[in-house]
Formats: structure tokens, sequence, C-alpha cells
């Protein structure tokens, strides 16, 4: 294909769209030099071609040159100051280098030039999840669900917010909407199937919810956790106990896969792999009310 292409720029030197494959050929032999030079032709033929952009910024930070990444993202945001598009690409570029105050300015500029930005809202919200900020990621990400009020997407995060907060009931509606929309997606079955989990109710409902969820989804670790605690719940502790192990080897520094596992485990009567496993979940920092049903657990073994 790169030879290919290169045959094609000897006809067509000023095409830039020509120079942007040859980038992405370059990049996937893993000729970054290459790649670079070809990006760069490619903006000198076309300044706002976003793609270009995007992409050149993308392999600067998957070659490790955050900085030169950051400086690109700035420079095309600088020249454009009125263009959404590059204020996105600038504070993504700066979320990824966790500078979240920059980035969440930048967003904010992105609102200001097109204030119908669903995606500028989305990614506004996700900066004050990392941040902490859950009810501020709740408000821009209630103001991108009244522009798409039937995006699974948006419905699934806000679904995860609440579901943060502890307030299972308003996280089910939420995910509940995603999958009326989209009924194949799988993280809103899983989460939708972890809620009837963790209240202990249609667990019937949830085990079909997680098993679409695994069926779509084979390689998602959550799923098998949930189907772990579906399992927990309904007393199938052998199974449980299968599904967690599964869980905790893939994600061993997960403090909730470890408490699934100890827990199941003690329905079981592992008494000491249950202890282990509790105490290990409670070193990884458990928290709430999990951290709480762990301690007492261990103080009964």
């Amino acid at each position: 294909a790169l030879d290919e292409l290169k045959e094609v720029q000897k006809t067509a030197p000023n095409d830039p769209m020509v120079h942007l494959n040859t980038a992405f050929a370059y990049a996937g032999q893993k000729k970054y030099a290459e790649a670079e030079r070809e990006f760069q032709t490619t903006i000198k033929m076309y300044p706002t071609l976003d793609s270009a952009w995007g992409d050149y910024i993308a392999l600067m930070f998957g070659t490790n040159q955050s900085a030169k990444a950051l400086a690109l993202a700035n420079q095309y945001a600088t020249a454009n100051p009125n263009r959404a598009a590059a204020h996105f690409m600038n504070g993504s570029a700066l979320a990824t280098a966790r500078k979240y105050d920059a980035a969440s300015a930048e967003f904010q500029k992105v609102l200001q030039i097109d204030p119908k930005s669903v995606m500028g809202y989305v990614r506004l919200a996700q900066l004050h999840q990392v941040m902490g900020q859950p009810d501020a990621a709740l408000d821009s990400y209630q103001k991108a669900l009244a522009l798409q009020p039937t995006s699974p997407v948006v419905n699934t995060a806000i679904g995860d917010v609440y579901l943060g907060k502890g307030d299972l009931k308003s996280a089910g509606k939420y995910f509940q909407a995603a999958l009326a929309e989209n009924s194949h997606d799988p993280v809103a079955a899983n989460n939708l199937a972890w809620v009837y989990a963790v209240q202990g109710e249609n667990l019937d409902m949830a085990l079909s919810l997680a098993t679409q969820a695994k069926q779509t989804a084979p390689d998602m670790t959550a799923v098998n956790d949930t189907l772990a605690w579906i399992q927990y719940k309904k007393g199938n502790y052998r199974v449980s106990i299968s599904l967690a192990e599964d869980a905790v080897k893939k994600d061993p520094q997960r403090a909730d896969y470890r408490y699934h596992l100890g827990m199941a485990l003690r329905g079981a009567g592992e008494i000491d792999r249950a202890k282990t496993e509790l105490q290990k979940a409670l070193q990884l920092n458990l928290k709430g009310t999990d951290a709480q049903e762990a301690q007492k657990t261990l103080a009964s073994l």
C-alpha cells in the first residue's frame, strides 16, 4: 500500500489526502519520522484539515512526544480562534496531558462557539468526573442530553455518575433509557445488571442482561465481575468464585473484584482464602459500604 501511495504522489503531488494516507501508512510501519513529514506536508496544503491535525497530535502522544503534541494542538487553536474543532482538539490534548483546568477552559470555548456541541458538553463532563466533581459532570451531561435525548452514550454516562453517587434508582433509569435506544449496548446492559445485583432484586433479569453483555463484549472484565456478584446473590457460590477469579486475574488491583471473590469464597466455606481476598481488598483501599461489609465479615471469620 505504501508503494502504491508513493506512485500516486507522483501523479497527484498536491493532493493533501494522498499525503495524509501516506502518513498513515508510514505510521503503520512505525516509520514515524516519515509519517511526521507527510503530516506536515498535509497541513501545509490544507491548514484546517481537522483529521490531519488530530492524527498528527495523536502520533506525537503515541511516540512519547507530549510536549510537541501540546505545542501542535495549541498552534492549531491559536491560529483558528473561532473554530470549535480546533479548541476541541486542544482541550483533548490538554486532558490527555492531565492539564485539566486548561482543558476545561478550551471545552468552554468550544461551547461558546458552538452551543449545540454535544461532544463539547460530554468532554467537559468527563473532565468534571476526573476532577471529582460529579454534580458539575451531571450538569454538563444533562445539557448534552437536552440536545440528544435518546443518546445511549450520554444516558449511560449519566447513569454511571449516579452509580458513583450511590443513587441506584436514578442510575437504573438512565441505563434503561440507553438500552431502549440500543438494546445491544454491553456497557448499559452490564451496568443495569449491576444495579439489580446490588439491590438484590430482579436477579434473573440481571443475569439475562449480564449474559447478553458478555456475548456482545466477551473481553469486558467488568461483566465477569457483575456475573459473579449476581451468582453470589443467588447463592451459587462455586459459579461466583469461578467468575470472580477470572475478573481478579485480569485486573488484580481492583479492590471491588477482590471483595466479591472474598465474599463468594466465604459463602462456599473457604475461610482462609476468603480472609486473604478480603484483606487484600481493604489493602487496595476498598471504600464505602463494601469496605464496612468486608471488615464485618473478616471480624466474623
